[in-house]
């Protein structure tokens, strides 16, 4: 256990006479988190996940990889109301109020973000 707390405190905590190998603020979440930003990269693996899955093997074509990667740029230049699924009124029909209130919400997110 000694040896354990050693590494710790080498690594991730420093001495009173030595530095971490890691300073806290390279790996520490508190302004992340009071700046309200995201403290993982779990945006980023979601969308890798998703591109994964578009492409439906794990070693795809030259062909394949390029077809997917046009159709993800298509999503990227979709606007932000299309990315909803709201482009249209016709899109609100068959949803219950709190998933219509919960799209509306996420579409008024995404519109805040590209103002900005």
């Amino acid at each position: 256990m000694d040896s354990f707390s050693s590494y710790y405190e080498r690594t991730w905590i420093g001495t009173s006479s030595q530095n971490p190998l890691f300073p806290h603020e390279m790996w520490n979440q508190l302004d992340a988190s009071l700046m309200l930003l995201p403290r993982s990269t779990n945006i980023a693996e979601g969308w890798h996940r998703g591109f994964n899955s578009m492409l439906s093997c794990s070693n795809p074509t030259l062909w394949n990889f390029l077809d997917c990667l046009k159709a993800e740029q298509s999503l990227t230049d979709a606007s932000p109301e299309q990315q909803c699924g709201f482009d249209t009124i016709s899109s609100y029909r068959g949803l219950s109020t709190p998933t219509i209130i919960m799209q509306s919400k996420k579409c008024l997110s995404l519109l805040g973000q590209q103002s900005d």
